[in-house]
């Protein structure tokens, strides 16, 4: 059902208050989440902010841009499928001339406060999105914006397809994907999984498997817990370094084109290693005892009677093997 601003209730299930002053919110709706599970929350170009709680209901909050806003080209629904309660915000976009550039005038941006417990999908075609305090889990879409998200148990999924992304205090299996943008990650717990086309990688946490690749930045892993999974860092044109204070039990593979790699690890690590540098030198500074061959461009062997393997490589700079 589609209504123009919700002039008209929408389901039985949504009311709609107006702000009583003047504040940051030009509309308020109280959407009832009885029998719901997940909620889907798509809206036009715009900056959304999630808020978990205890709460047993939604609150949507909605404000308008300054100037422009054009409360006729705005549609909106809101329907129920089951467990899952869909909104949809949209607003119909002029035609690019010389004057409008094909601006959109809907909404500036829309709040939720929710359960923290109920799953939630939230896309918007070209705004910053952010959450936190979830513990169910989450999916994060933006056609161009930046992406934060901090205190979500659940796990996460994130894409942009031009901003940056910050994550903190995320414990559960997390993937993030950004077409254009640095990744910066802290106090994660779990398995992690993060792309950028075009920026900088940096990670801490207690992660047991990560795989993280850019096409043009450094990536910087701080890596408290024991790597339980492969462990997968690349760049085409940057540095890769890492540090696995506690070990690990699975292999990992460090590799750029154009830079240099550099692991830290435990001195009683047993694992085995093979490292080369088609254009640098590569230096073994770690105190295990190694049985093998190395020479300036290449090492292979075992070090304190070998384990899991331990591979690095680059084509444009040094490799280094040390202790933490």
């Amino acid at each position: 059902m589609n209504t123009k601003r919700l002039s008209l209730p929408l389901l039985a299930l949504t009311t709609l208050a107006l702000a009583a002053s003047a504040s940051a919110a030009d509309e308020v709706q109280i959407h009832d989440l009885a029998g719901i599970k997940t909620v889907d929350f798509h809206i036009s170009k715009a900056n959304v902010t999630l808020i978990g709680s205890d709460r047993s209901d939604l609150e949507l909050s909605l404000e308008e841009p300054l100037t422009g806003f054009d409360p006729e080209k705005v549609t909106q629904s809101v329907t129920r499928d089951g467990d899952r309660l869909v909104i949809k915000i949209e607003h119909a976009k002029e035609k690019s001339s010389w004057f409008s550039w094909g601006d959109e005038k809907g909404y500036k941006a829309a709040t939720l406060h929710l359960p923290a417990s109920v799953a939630t999908n939230v896309k918007t075609s070209g705004g910053n999105l952010s959450a936190e305090a979830m513990s169910a889990p989450l999916s994060l879409k933006t056609s161009g914006g930046n992406v934060s998200a901090s205190d979500i148990s659940a796990p996460l999924e994130i894409k942009t397809s031009g901003g940056n992304i910050r994550l903190e205090q995320i414990s559960g299996d997390t993937q993030a994907h950004t077409s254009g943008g640095n990744i910066k990650v802290e106090g994660l717990v779990g398995a992690v999984e993060l792309h950028t086309s075009g920026g900088n990688i940096s990670i801490e946490g207690d992660i047991s498997a990560l795989r993280a690749h850019t096409s043009g930045g450094h990536i910087n892993a701080q890596l408290s817990g024991v790597l339980l999974e492969p462990l997968s860092l690349g760049t085409s044109g940057g540095n890769v370094q890492a540090t696995l204070a506690s070990g690990l039990q699975a292999p990992a593979e460090l590799k750029t084109s154009g830079g240099s790699v550099s692991i830290s690890l435990p001195r009683e690590q047993a694992f085995q290693v093979y490292a080369k540098s088609n254009g640098g030198g590569v230096s073994f500074n770690h105190p295990g005892s190694f049985q093998g061959s190395l020479d300036k461009k290449k090492i292979e062997g075992e070090v304190n009677g070998g384990g899991p393997l331990v591979k690095l490589t680059t084509n444009g700079g040094r490799v280094t093997i040390k202790e933490i």
